[in-house]
């Protein structure tokens, strides 16, 4: 059963409306969840085949994992921007990218016993086979990360340790053993390199790396950061933008914030201070030169062009004091921005409610829609 449509009761899995209830905007939220009942109740879904107006990806869509509401077990999901073509395409997976260009998933599978796999699949999971587990690993692996032009997958391992294999399994290498904890990699989006964050524990600092995936020894740009890596109150995370040229990251503790933007091919870097806000998971526009979004300190979501002088600031979300709004993300077209809303008094093991805005031309909120509850996280294709 590749691309798994819903059955007329399995919405409650996904749909919680008790938790809906406080997830921003509402109303609104409410009647999409209504909607979602409706579409599923009485839509033209193929639960094996995977047949019928849900089959089928398309660019635009949203792709996440979300956990049953009484349950542990996770299920990779996609959804068009507009809440409909609500589909269950794996079972028993999480993903932690979005797919790459040829249309291939990669995903994480539990297993009771600790032999943990890393599976590709197809645009609708279909076509699954493993790449690597962790017998062959000889170690814990988690969280993969597809490339763009789905050649590799880079994943973490063991103790701090960075690897990556070749989509067929055939070939692996460990870029570094001394993986900054809790960062991701981040790799370009032509997948020529792959950008991380290593830690010097002597000195307690960050070091910015970026390599070529096709030599892995082969280093494009190295930069140590000045901050003690103990200080920071989220990990920092990597994006990068869209010709290849730089990385934004976000550097913040209780009393400082900064949004660093780091020319690869120039070899210089740019620091724009943010104390106030202390920005986290900057997200460059895929259509405005330097315009980044990002969440703040206190759990809002911000837009901004990285300049000089007196920076065009945006508040894109309203929360109350129990919510927190983290890890924004620009759509293709620059006119949407995808968020995961969550209770502070949660972890992300929890699961947020995945929230939607549409923003006019001038980066103004226009519209929010919820996706999903449950998330744990959501990427666009």
């Amino acid at each position: 059963m590749a691309a798994a449509g819903y059955k007329n009761n399995d919405i409650w899995k996904l749909i919680d409306f008790k938790t809906m209830a406080y997830a921003k905007p509402g109303f609104k939220g409410l009647f999409f969840g209504i909607l979602m009942l409706c579409q599923l109740a009485w839509g033209c879904y193929d639960p094996c085949s995977g047949s019928g107006s849900g089959a089928g990806g398309s660019k635009g869509d949203i792709y996440f994992t979300a956990r049953p509401i009484n349950g542990e077990i996770p299920s990779v999901f996609r959804i068009s921007p507009k809440g409909s073509r609500l589909m269950q395409l794996i079972e028993n997976g999480s993903i932690y990218s979005p797919p790459s260009e040829n249309g291939l998933l990669a995903f994480l599978r539990d297993d009771p016993v600790g032999n943990d796999s890393i599976i590709v699949a197809g645009i609708n999971g279909d076509n699954p086979r493993t790449v690597i587990n962790s017998l062959l690993v000889g170690t814990i692996i988690s969280t993969p990360i597809i490339s763009p032009n789905g050649k590799l997958i880079a994943f973490t391992g063991g103790n701090n340790e960075l690897w990556t294999v070749t989509i067929s399994g055939s070939s692996a290498d460990r870029p570094t053993s001394v993986l900054a904890g809790n960062t991701l990699p981040a790799f370009s989006p032509d997948g020529s390199m792959l950008a991380f964050f290593e830690s010097n524990t002597e000195k307690n600092k960050l070091i910015l790396r970026v390599i070529e995936t096709e030599n892995i020894r082969n280093e494009v740009y190295r930069r140590e950061i000045d901050i003690l890596q103990d200080a920071l109150i989220a990990p920092p995370s990597i994006d990068w933008s869209g010709d290849n040229s730089s990385v934004a990251f976000g550097i913040t503790t209780e009393k400082s914030g900064v949004i660093y933007l780091d020319d690869i091919i120039g070899k210089t870097y740019e620091e724009f201070l943010l104390d106030n806000l202390g920005p986290i998971n900057p997200d460059l526009s895929p259509t405005v030169k330097n315009r980044v979004s990002f969440s703040s300190r206190n759990g809002d979501i911000w837009s901004m062009k990285l300049e000089n002088g007196d920076p065009d600031f945006r508040l894109l979300t309203e929360r109350d004091s129990t919510e927190s709004n983290l890890y924004p993300q620009w759509s293709a077209n620059g006119e949407m921005i995808l968020y995961n809303s969550r209770f502070i008094l949660d972890n992300e093991y929890n699961g947020a409610t995945l929230i939607l805005i549409r923003l006019d031309e001038d980066d103004k909120t226009v519209s929010q829609m919820v996706i999903g509850n449950n998330v744990i996280r959501g990427y666009w294709y």
